[in-house]
């Protein structure tokens, strides 16, 4: 289910007077993301919302679109339905360039997730490289001899919990 979805039927729930603590515990999560999940969607026009409906973006897409709202000159906003009149084709050509948008922000979202991948490999390979040299004995004997205070703090460093690719073990 996308995040649109989900709080479409959050907040239809909600609509029909079913109090959030009770959607959080049928879902097993926190009431403060059930609230969130509410917001998801507010001051988002009921077009860019169906267009979204059946892809999978994070909440912060929801909010560059709402801030994307904020930084639109009104007169380049697509009318509230109640105003819109004859106006079909101004209102097709927003929703086209909202997702020219889109896809623009999937471009960006695909190449900070691709240089993420680089770095987190990155980062695997040198933990995997240090934790080899601290449980390496002669490593460990000239760090101890030449930076007697380093080869602890490299030890805790590698030991934080989302380091969670093989952390040393040994002590010393």
């Amino acid at each position: 289910m996308t995040a649109g979805q989900d709080a479409r039927m959050i907040a239809q729930a909600v609509g029909h007077r079913v109090s959030q603590e009770r959607i959080a515990a049928v879902l097993g999560i926190d009431g403060r993301t059930v609230k969130t999940k509410i917001r998801l969607l507010t001051d988002i026009c009921s077009d860019a919302a169906a267009l979204l409906a059946d892809r999978n973006f994070s909440t912060a897409t929801y909010e560059t679109l709402k801030s994307m709202k904020l930084a639109t000159p009104p007169e380049q906003l697509v009318p509230a339905p109640a105003s819109r009149g004859g106006e079909e084709e101004a209102a097709r050509e927003q929703i086209n360039r909202l997702g020219r948008e889109i896809v623009s922000l999937q471009a960006k979202v695909t190449d900070v997730e691709d240089r993420y991948g680089v770095d987190d490999l990155h980062l695997s390979v040198s933990i995997s490289y240090a934790n080899s040299l601290l449980n390496n004995r002669h490593a460990c004997e000239g760090l101890a001899a030449n930076a007697p205070g380093h080869t602890q703090i490299c030890r805790s460093l590698l030991q934080w919990p989302d380091r969670g690719r093989g952390s040393v073990s040994r002590g010393g």
